[in-house]
């Protein structure tokens, strides 16, 4: 890949796609649970999580962000303060 070739480097990276309110896992029936879809070109994860809209997206762009930065060495080691 060319140096310069942002648009290739950029579909390498993860992307939180969508996040959608479910029914609740097995028999829990008081608690909000939300499906997160975490992508990267032809690639997908899909996770859920309880709580706030609020709490599951920030949930899953930390998931995004530890992704990514495994995969970009130039973003140094995990445990860096995350880009506010």
């Amino acid at each position: 890949m060319a140096e310069n070739d942002n648009t290739a480097w950029d579909r390498l990276e993860y992307t939180l796609i969508s996040i959608t309110r479910i029914t609740p896992p097995f028999d829990i029936t008081d608690e909000t649970w939300f499906q997160y879809i975490i992508g990267r070109a032809d690639n997908c994860i899909k996770g859920m999580s309880q709580g706030s809209l609020e709490e599951v997206t920030e949930h899953a762009e930390d998931i995004v962000y530890d992704l990514n930065a495994r995969r970009n060495l130039k973003m140094g080691p995990l445990w860096r303060t995350k880009k506010v």
